[in-house]
């Protein structure tokens, strides 16, 4: 079994050596999840489109020590190299616009939380490249919130997951990130950083529709690292774990726990509307992705002691992998 990328040119290199093959699966994740997280485009006709917050700051000590004690729980995600990035924000791109040629509706939605996202993009981004607002911010969660300090992490548009990282740790720190933008309301605070406005703080229906997008991802990104194991022998997990994605996907109270944490508010029913919308076209994504996929991943499984009981396989299945 052959495991390729999605490209025309990797199917066609299969096809001539007559190899079985299959796309790799983080590879189709990563087009199916990109949809919700990539970059917005500018000519996006959704919401207005945050660029990364301009900086001017040098290193700032005001805060000694704070950064150095925390770097080793704040690791850097890797980049990959502009190429890369381009190609696959066009690679993504091409696939949502081919499948949901008909939808506007969920290109819509897509493109309305792909603009949130970049919200909160645009807010790591500053402080990845502001020392200054780091140590602050590395400041209040010391001596306001009493434990140890945590950076805001940037993503990697080459992989969904670290913008779930991203994501998380800015819930994370919603709390004194809050308290950050509520010091810039000081006429010294506010000189200090002069080039970040408190508007670019999301509002409280953004943090929730990020909640929201969280939601999905979550369960998503424990099937991903199940499958990016080392130490255990992943082909006969792929079938499994991929109807796992799409019961979690298909799951429409998904939402429910977020919206009895952010209580009753006035965005919620829109919020959630949308965020259904969302859902909805991602499960698409999903099964356009996935569907027709070599059966030789079910009778792997159905070989698998783990899965004797194959309970996420339907009867026919089971019958057609004996």
């Amino acid at each position: 079994m052959l495991v390729r990328d999605g490209a025309s040119n990797a199917v066609l290199g299969s096809n001539i050596l007559g190899v079985k093959d299959m796309s790799c699966i983080p590879h189709s994740l990563h087009l199916v999840l990109g949809s919700a997280l990539a970059k917005a485009k500018a000519s996006s006709t959704s919401s207005v489109i945050e660029e990364p917050l301009e900086t001017n700051d040098g290193v700032d000590e005001s805060v000694p020590g704070l950064i150095s004690e925390t770097r080793a729980q704040n690791e850097e995600i890797p980049q990959a190299s502009p190429q890369e990035q381009q190609a696959s924000l066009a690679a993504m791109d091409k696939f949502v616009s081919s499948t949901l040629t008909e939808n506007e509706a969920a290109k819509d939605a897509l493109a309305q939380v792909r603009s949130i996202v970049q919200r909160f993009r645009a807010l790591s981004t500053y402080f990845h490249k502001s020392a200054k607002a780091t140590n602050r911010l590395d400041e209040i969660q010391v001596k306001v919130w009493k434990r140890s300090a945590l950076h805001l992490i940037t993503d990697c548009p080459t992989r969904w997951n670290s913008c779930y990282d991203m994501l998380i740790r800015l819930i994370e720190l919603e709390a004194p990130l809050g308290d950050f933008f509520a010091r810039l309301g000081r006429p010294d605070e506010k000189k200090e950083f002069k080039e970040l406005a408190q508007d670019k703080l999301p509002t409280p229906k953004e943090w929730f529709a990020i909640k929201c997008l969280v939601a999905i991802l979550e369960p998503i990104a424990a099937v991903t690292k199940t499958l990016e194991g080392c130490s255990y022998p992943t082909l006969a997990l792929a079938f499994p774990m991929l109807r796992r994605i799409k019961k979690v996907l298909g799951d429409a109270n998904i939402f429910a726990k977020q919206a009895v944490l952010a209580g009753r508010q006035d965005f919620q029913a829109e919020t959630l509307a949308l965020m259904q919308k969302v859902r909805d076209a991602i499960l698409e994504l999903f099964k356009q992705r996935f569907t027709g996929m070599s059966f030789d991943l079910v009778w792997i499984t159905f070989l698998d002691p783990r899965f004797y009981k194959m309970k996420r396989l339907q009867p026919h299945e089971i019958a057609l992998a004996k």
